[in-house]
């Protein structure tokens, strides 16, 4: 249903229904460290959705991770979430993907900071409870660390994405 309705918005002038303000609003969040200094992208965690045809696949570089954007297997757009200045081996960060449906806009935060602007962004609707299993990437073990992996059905502020870094972790 969610393809028919994103082909009928896009193609026939369709409009959705009006839903309350924070509907579709998804934030996806990785809690990790680095184990080994990186002289390119590893890929890290994958999240899905079978329901829109999107997938975000998150990256870390050398300076920054990086969250593609994808829908029905084209590119719609690339974030990065720069680590924080002084950041070294071994010491947590927490980087999120922030994307609402309705304004159609994403961005990220590294720890408590928002980088830059809300960006133009259509992946389309996008509803954290059709999110498949986050994928882990095999690629990644041993350069990075990871604490925690969630998502969430709303837009989390730059102090949530903060105080994550002292809850509890399994490891």
């Amino acid at each position: 249903g969610e393809r028919i309705l994103d082909h009928a918005e896009q193609y026939c002038g369709y409009q959705r229904v009006c839903r309350a303000r924070d509907h579709g609003d998804v934030t996806l969040v990785i809690h990790f460290d680095l184990r080994e200094l990186l002289a390119g992208s590893v890929p890290v965690v994958t999240f899905r959705s079978h329901v829109s045809d999107a997938e975000i696949r998150c990256l870390a570089a050398p300076q920054s991770a990086v969250f593609i954007l994808t829908k029905r297997g084209h590119v719609v757009d690339e974030l990065e979430a720069p680590y924080p200045q002084g950041w070294a081996l071994k010491k947590e960060v927490v980087i999120a993907l922030c994307y609402s449906s309705s304004s159609r806009q994403a961005y990220t935060i590294t720890n408590d900071r928002v980088n830059g602007d809300r960006a133009s962004c259509n992946l389309g609707w996008l509803d954290a409870r059709e999110l498949g299993a986050p994928i882990v990437h095999k690629e990644s073990k041993g350069f990075i660390y990871i604490q925690q992996i969630l998502s969430f059905g709303r837009l989390l502020s730059r102090r949530e994405c903060y105080e994550l870094r002292e809850m509890p972790t399994a490891g």
